[in-house]
Formats: C-alpha cells, sequence, structure tokens
C-alpha cells in the first residue's frame, strides 16, 4: 500500500509539473498574440501596472474556467460511477 500510495503522488507531481507547464504556454502566446495591443496600450501612456494587470487578469479568467469545467467533469464521472454502480450491482448480466 505504502509504494502504491508513493506512485500516486509521483504521477501527481509530474501531472501538476506538466500542467503548469502547459498553463504558463498558453499564458505566453496568448500574450505575444496580443502584443501588438500592447504596444498601443504604452503608445497612448499605459503604465507597466496597467498592462501587467490585464495579463493577470486574462490569466485569472483562464483559470476559472478550467477550474469549472474540471469541477464539472469531476462531478459528471462521479455522478455517472456512482449511478452504474448501483445499476450493476442490482442487475446481473446473462
Amino acid at each position: 500500500m505504502d509504494k502504491a500510495r508513493k506512485q500516486f503522488g509521483l504521477f501527481l507531481g509530474i501531472l501538476l509539473t506538466v500542467s503548469a507547464v502547459v498553463i504558463a504556454l498558453i499564458i505566453y502566446t496568448m500574450t505575444m498574440e496580443k502584443l501588438k495591443q500592447i504596444a498601443t496600450l504604452k503608445l497612448i501612456g499605459a503604465p507597466d501596472r496597467v498592462i501587467i494587470g490585464l495579463i493577470v487578469q486574462q490569466s485569472l479568467a483562464l483559470g476559472a474556467v478550467g477550474l469549472m469545467l474540471g469541477l464539472g467533469l469531476i462531478l459528471t464521472v462521479r455522478t455517472i460511477s456512482r449511478a452504474g454502480c448501483s445499476w450493476s450491482r442490482s442487475t446481473r448480466w446473462p
């Protein structure tokens, strides 16, 4: 049991690391796509604080959407698996 727990922890660590890298790359790509808009904001005198705030807001919105989708998926799978388990116990397979 202890070995399985360590393996699960290692898998979870790798999963979190890969997810963090993917999210960072998505945010970087989205920021690079908006380089012209950022340059325009700088040209009209927007301070760096405002531009960083916009990037942080976009990142938080992306994270919130991902969180909601993930929670929805988890709840859906959990509901289906619980319903499937009770169904499979009450039904006999031929």
